[in-house]
């Protein structure tokens, strides 16, 4: 009668004949295409932002450039530069906050929308969360 011994392994390493792969790794592979969709959107999102941040930058230079004889003025009456700066970060933020409204405004339709057409990807009650923040958004519009 023989004695079977188990063959002495390293400490972590699975035995002859096994695989090994950790929970993480093996249910990580149904969500890759869901992983990669997010890493671009977030990407392309990312890209918009700094696009959209160079066009508020060109607006704002563009009305600096139109506004250069009125700047002149205004200086030669006593304005303080730090007025004038303020003029002109007022109609930044302006454009800024028109901007943001109107993208909430969009986002949450879109994300309605796609809650109709993809059910149990996207919380049906998403409008609920935002109420309060729509609702006062509306009231500082109008």
């Amino acid at each position: 009668m023989t004695c079977h011994t188990p063959r002495s392994r390293e400490p972590g390493r699975p035995p002859d004949g096994h695989q090994s792969s950790t929970l993480d790794a093996y249910s990580s592979v149904p969500y890759l295409p869901i992983r990669l969709a997010s890493r671009v959107l977030t990407i392309l999102g990312i890209g918009a932002l700094i696009l959209a941040t160079l066009g508020l930058y060109a607006v704002i230079g563009y009305a600096v450039a139109q506004q250069r004889a009125e700047i002149g003025i205004r200086m030669a009456l006593g304005a303080s530069p730090h007025r004038i700066v303020r003029h002109f970060m007022r109609y930044a933020a302006l454009y800024a906050g028109i901007g943001a409204v109107i993208g909430t405004i969009l986002a949450l339709a879109i994300a309605r929308g796609l809650a109709s057409r993809l059910p149990g990807s996207v919380p049906r009650q998403l409008g609920d969360q935002f109420a309060p923040s729509r609702s006062q958004c509306l009231r500082l519009v109008a």
